[in-house]
């Protein structure tokens, strides 16, 4: 990959990651000021994942088919129309349904972006890669909660929105300056056979539904825990999840392609049942500092070498199949998270969060026990599209 078009894949992604981190923000507390319950709006917000399952059956064959750039178009725009709506919709089942869309754009942009990382990147450096563009969602995360809750207390919902929604736009415009890359078509007359799932990301995409579980209780309900835990701005919750995300970056990168994904994912593991345990067992605001900074720093070293080993093993046309496998297990994972936490948190208040960290800690374990065994890691296929190879001294 050249460091343009990295560069360019960057703050596309930054832009549509920053739309989706202002909406999880936002519609939670949008919600939680019209009166709805806990459970609702765990499972509304959330509900965006199972948008992005219903298409992602084909999403990932059709990229790997017919190339990434119209679908980054596609999910940005989306979210670039959609998102101003979402004020004037007065009953749960527009919320829901506009959600539902939201997250069709969402599966789109997404399994586009990592499919186009995955073509081009060799597995040298791949780990790296993927977790230096992966920092986009950790960046926009560090920004946009505490911006659009700000932009609320000082001027209403509706600018907010109409925030969340440029931000769509910014990524359509720098999607419009990458490269088109077809790995379908890299010999001449090649059909890609359809698929629903690459069996190669199936293992590890796994234990992505068991991290998004967590990860549903921090992003998605993190504004009402914040709000509980008594922060004095919701956003500085996600804030500090995103601040720990990025710190862990330089170190878990390079480890990922020196030592192997197993030696970055497990540690980040245990932390995130740590930080969840801690919500669970000390709900004092001084944990709504500490507990988001501790998750993000397991989370950045979990997800994106998740994200490498999935890419890992397929082949080269069959990696737009691969990292949307990756995402169908994660928004899984996210949803059914959302939900079944806000129910819990509904009924039982923090200490639910305490079954989530023992749920989390058990993922951990057998992750070890999977590792231990061989049956997580596996040779890698070093292939990459000729005209894209990167030059390896520059990254």
């Amino acid at each position: 990959m050249k460091i343009k078009d990295f560069v360019i894949l960057w703050f596309g992604t930054l832009g549509f990651w920053f739309s989706v981190a202002s909406l999880a923000t936002l519609f939670p507390l949008f919600m939680d000021r019209a009166g709805y319950e806990a459970g609702w709006i765990g499972f509304v917000t959330g509900s965006a994942a199972l948008g992005g399952l219903i298409v992602r059956p084909v999403v990932g064959w059709a990229i790997d088919r017919w190339g990434t750039r119209g679908f980054l178009l596609a999910g940005g725009g989306i979210w670039l129309f959609t998102s101003p709506l979402v004020p004037l919709l007065n009953t749960p089942e527009l919320l829901l349904g506009m959600r539902l869309i939201q997250g069709v754009g969402g599966a789109m942009f997404t399994a586009a972006a990592l499919g186009y990382v995955g073509f081009v990147t060799p597995f040298e450096v791949r780990g790296r890669i993927i977790s230096l563009w992966d920092t986009s969602g950790s960046a926009a995360n560090l920004v946009a909660p505490v911006l659009v809750a700000g932009i609320v207390m000082l001027n209403g919902f509706q600018l907010a929105f109409w925030v969340s929604g440029l931000a769509g736009l910014f990524a359509m415009l720098f999607a419009l300056f990458l490269p088109h890359v077809v790995p379908g078509k890299k010999a001449e007359g090649a059909i890609v056979p359809f698929r629903f799932i690459a069996l190669s990301a199936v293992k590890p995409g796994l234990f992505a539904i068991f991290a998004g579980l967590g990860t549903a209780g921090f992003i998605v309900l993190g504004p009402l825990v914040a709000d509980i835990l008594g922060l004095p701005n919701a956003g500085i919750f996600v804030m500090l999840f995103s601040i720990g995300s990025l710190a862990v970056r330089p170190l878990s990168a390079p480890l990922s392609d020196r030592l192997g994904r197993n030696r970055v994912i497990l540690p980040g593991l245990f932390l995130l049942a740590i930080a969840l345990g801690l919500i669970g067992l000390i709900q004092e605001t001084w944990v709504g500092y500490v507990a988001p900074f501790l998750f993000g720093f397991g989370l950045g070293s979990v997800v994106p070498g998740l994200m490498a080993l999935c890419v890992d093993g397929s082949k080269i046309e069959e990696r737009g199949s691969a990292g949307n496998t990756f995402y169908a297990f994660w928004e899984i994972g996210i949803f059914l998270g959302a939900y079944l936490q806000g129910l819990l948190l509904e009924r039982f208040g923090l200490e639910s969060y305490l079954l989530t960290a023992g749920i989390t800690l058990l993922t951990a374990v057998i992750f070890w026990l999977y590792a231990r065994q061989g049956q997580i890691a596996r040779a890698p296929l070093v292939e990459a599209l000729p005209l894209e190879t990167p030059d390896r001294a520059r990254w």
